[in-house]
């Protein structure tokens, strides 16, 4: 059998032996963004096989209540679905009726999360894990969202541009403090969504809103709430008034009038997380806001940078991890400790990492074989060990060879396997020596993996599948034995980007070249809009370029991987760099993302007069080491007045 398959073979097998397989129930893979979908996933599981599926008998679940809104009023035309999975594929959705009340039964076999919509409400779950026939009877209050009092600029979108942010169309104000927007539309109705209204939501221009004219219904997904128009001879009139949207946003809770005590103790276990990350979130922004103060105005009189933490923004992160780790200990029922446990292994606050202990515990209760991971895409599972600390990995890698042998999802155990050998084939050898001498090598997971390919091209297993495990093969086949980053030595390729007008009004070329960089110390740093760790360097950055200024043969040349010129120049007036700056709207799909094998932002990559690459990494650290050691500076360490050596000097 050839080493690889092409995706054109794959792609024009038969269809006879496609409906010969099993139905591909594979996992789809999803972006994680936040800690609270991450858990919503976790908590609802289809099964990947009918076999498996029958195993478990059927709970019959009975819910009965109201829904009302944010004034304490019933909330009419709200809905209440039951779903599985971040592909959020529900299995139940009603809608309540005029005085709120709403009714569900079903039969569920996996865990699922009960979830409560409104329009210009936020959502509220409630996760059921059923092992017994489940009644409930709730009364539900919602929270409205935090809505911008007087909005500057709202934008628009629908079914004109498919409801994407690239074309997104801009309401005009007009004399009464209403928004409007006349354009073209042949179909007798057109559905829209508002942007930049809601205060809680980040982002390119804020979170998806129903507007305040027309009728409202969920969207395909039964996840947001789109609103939609009449058109009039060929033309969508939109009316927007701020007016119309809830003046204060109230408290969300759950009366439980009728519910066993081990649905209030999983409710109560998942709450701690989300409750506890928006709390996170506020302080970490209300520190983003001292820093931009700082960045804009005291950083130009040589003030030094403050040091901020969260537990002088109203979270103390050890209180909260002290509170959840009793409250695990405590904790009787086992899908309780579980909740718990997922909480403290997954817990990435700002500058706090979560203590191996947790991981192992966390590990060792989620096992292979649980109903926990039937449904998620696994890829979320290994996101946070990819991207963790050295310790993280180590204390799960035992787990992860477990997993790779005993997941009953075949792409589970494929995704398992290419994350392993990536993670020990990017480690430096002194950790790998010192955390993962006891484990096999890189390649033995590479052989292993090709070992699951060739064994699904003999058990002629679905064409999607076979596409995703062959994507998977080549990439990790090319990390392992291709090249990932600049060598040191190699000549700078040539490029040529679109010039930005310079931050202090300085003459610039109409693109930046290699031949502009020629003689001259050179740093390239790449970043983007989206990239925190970039904003988050920048002072930094900022402050180095400052003490190099009596070094006039160093440039510094910022590029923006984006789309926007005027997006990318909007953010640049909020966090300015005194330097040269350019734009790559291609970003990584570009020749020259390719060429400097860029992976990620931020990354520095330092060049010599001869144009030559000294240096490629995402630290500026090394790039001070660096260009110190070439420009032959003064070190930055103290020296004892009774030694009369020259700070040029290496001191042990």
């Amino acid at each position: 059998m050839p080493r690889r398959l092409r995706s054109r073979t794959i792609l024009s097998r038969k269809k006879h032996e496609r409906k010969q397989t099993t139905k591909d129930t594979t996992p789809i893979m999803y972006n994680l963004r936040t800690l609270p979908l991450l858990l919503f996933s976790l908590l609802s599981f289809p099964f990947t096989s009918q076999a498996h599926a029958t195993k478990k008998p059927c709970h019959s679940i009975s819910v009965k209540g109201t829904v009302l809104g944010y004034k304490g009023t019933p909330l009419a035309r709200s809905h209440v679905k039951l779903s599985q999975g971040m592909a959020n594929k529900f299995i139940a959705i009603t809608t309540t009726n005029e005085k709120g009340h709403f009714s569900l039964q079903v039969c569920l076999h996996n865990p699922a999360m009960l979830s409560f919509l409104g329009v210009h409400h936020q959502s509220l779950s409630l996760p059921l894990i059923p092992k017994s026939p489940i009644k409930l009877k709730l009364r539900i209050h919602l929270q409205a969202h935090r809505y911008h009092s007087h909005p500057k600029e709202i934008h628009v979108i629908g079914d004109f541009n498919r409801f994407r942010r690239k074309g997104a169309r801009t309401l005009t104000r007009r004399a009464d403090g209403t928004f409007q927007l006349k354009m073209p539309w042949k179909k007798p109705h057109m559905r829209y969504q508002l942007l930049g209204l809601i205060e809680e939501k980040k982002g390119y221009y804020g979170g998806y809103s129903a507007g305040t004219q027309g009728t409202f219904h969920l969207d395909k997904h039964a996840y947001s709430y789109l609103s939609s128009i009449k058109t009039k001879e060929g033309i969508a009139h939109i009316i927007f008034s701020p007016k119309a949207l809830p003046d204060k946003t109230g408290k969300e809770k759950i009366e439980w009038l009728q519910a066993p005590k081990t649905v209030q103790n999983h409710y109560a276990a998942y709450i701690k997380l989300t409750t506890n990350i928006k709390k996170a979130r506020k302080a970490f922004d209300a520190i983003q806001k001292k820093k931009m103060a700082w960045y804009r105005h005291k950083h130009k009189k040589g003030t030094p940078r403050p040091r901020y933490s969260l537990k002088s923004f109203g979270f103390d992160v050890q209180k909260h991890l002290a509170e959840i780790e009793q409250a695990w200990k405590q904790a009787k029922d086992p899908t309780t400790k579980k909740l718990y446990v997922f909480h403290l292994a997954f817990s990435r606050f700002w500058r706090y990492r979560p203590k191996p202990n947790w991981i192992k515990a966390f590990c060792k209760a989620w096992g292979p074989t649980s109903s926990m991971w039937t449904l998620t895409s696994y890829e979320s599972y290994l996101l946070p060990f990819t991207f963790g600390s050295t310790k993280r990995r180590w204390a799960c890698l035992p787990a992860i060879e477990e997993y790779a042998k005993k997941l009953p999802d075949v792409y589970g155990r494929v995704l398992l396997l290419s994350s392993t050998a990536r993670i020990l084939h990017s480690t430096k050898a002194q950790i790998i020596r010192r955390y993962y001498a006891g484990y096999h090598p890189a390649s033995f997971y590479l052989e292993q993996l090709r070992q699951q390919y060739i064994k699904l091209n003999k058990q002629h297993a679905p064409a999607a599948l076979l596409k995703k495990v062959d994507r998977q093969l080549r990439g990790t086949q090319r990390i392992l034995h291709g090249r990932t980053r600049l060598r040191p030595g190699q000549d700078l390729p040539s490029f040529s980007l679109k010039a930005l007008p310079h931050p202090n009004n300085q003459p610039t070329p109409r693109d930046y070249t290699k031949r502009f960089l020629k003689g001259k110390w050179s740093l390239l740093y790449f970043w983007a809009i989206w990239c925190g760790a970039c904003t988050g360097s920048l002072p930094r950055l900022v402050s180095y370029h400052r003490s190099l200024k009596k070094h006039k043969d160093i440039v510094f040349l910022s590029v923006a991987l984006e789309r926007s010129t005027t997006n990318t120049l909007r953010h640049l007036k909020k966090w300015p760099a005194p330097w040269h700056q350019a734009i790559l709207p291609n970003a990584f799909q570009s020749t020259l993302s390719k060429q400097l094998y860029l992976n990620g932002v931020p990354t520095y990559i330092l060049v010599s007069p001869k144009g030559k690459v000294i240096l490629s990494t995402n630290q500026i650290r090394d790039i001070k080491k660096a260009l110190n050691k070439h420009l032959n500076t003064p070190t930055t360490q103290k020296v004892p007045t009774t030694q009369k050596t020259p700070t040029t000097q290496k001191t042990r």
